[in-house]
């Protein structure tokens, strides 16, 4: 290796940018040694800093909102049923989320049909998306949205739909909360697990 590329080499190396690392194909085939292409990247900066110590960390709270067209009882019936076997999947242990006991059958809030909410903390994430994306019939959507201090960016380019998506509301929720909004802290998950 010249001069040059070994000062070109160290450069990146040392600066704090993250830096993509790719093994050559012959490399890896050939020998026990690795040869990097280093590639410099830029890192993109939150649009907003970051004031609170949950900011900086992951998000650890969501809400797995269940909708169904209001004036369809085919796909509310799918709803309940879809509730009541993640209550007997609560009961059993299998995972640790929280379905509200309130069963929205008009819309209310932000959500612009029939809905309930179901907490899921980031413990069970995995598991809770995994048991819904199998379980979930074609006419019920679901919105998943995290817990932050803000709510309409929540609410918007932070959530996802399974299924079709939905227009929300947005006048209904607040830009900028005081607190994230934790949830059943007696629970010991989320935002309130014990460190």
């Amino acid at each position: 290796m010249g001069a040059s590329a070994s000062a070109d080499r160290s450069a990146v190396s040392d600066h704090p940018v993250m830096v993509e690392k790719s093994v050559t194909k012959s490399a890896r085939m050939a020998t026990n040694e690795v040869t990097f292409n280093t590639v410099p990247h830029r890192v993109l900066q939150p649009s907003s800093p970051l004031t609170l110590p949950e900011e900086a960390e992951e998000i650890k709270e969501f809400h797995f909102h269940i909708y169904w067209i209001t004036s369809d009882r085919n796909a509310h019936d799918k709803a309940m049923a879809l509730r009541q076997r993640i209550l007997e999947l609560v009961d059993a242990g299998f995972f640790k989320v929280v379905p509200l006991s309130t069963v929205n059958e008009i819309p209310r809030g932000p959500h612009p049909v029939g809905s309930y909410e179901v907490w899921v903390p980031f413990e069970y994430f995995a598991r809770f998306y995994s048991w819904v994306s199998l379980h979930r019939t074609p006419d019920v959507s679901i919105l998943i949205h995290p817990l932050t201090k803000e709510e309409i960016k929540d609410h918007t380019y932070r959530a996802t739909f399974m299924g079709p998506s939905m227009p929300l509301n947005l006048n209904a929720l607040s830009e900028k909360l005081d607190h994230v909004p934790l949830q059943y802290p007696e629970l010991g998950f989320g935002y309130s697990a014990r460190k």
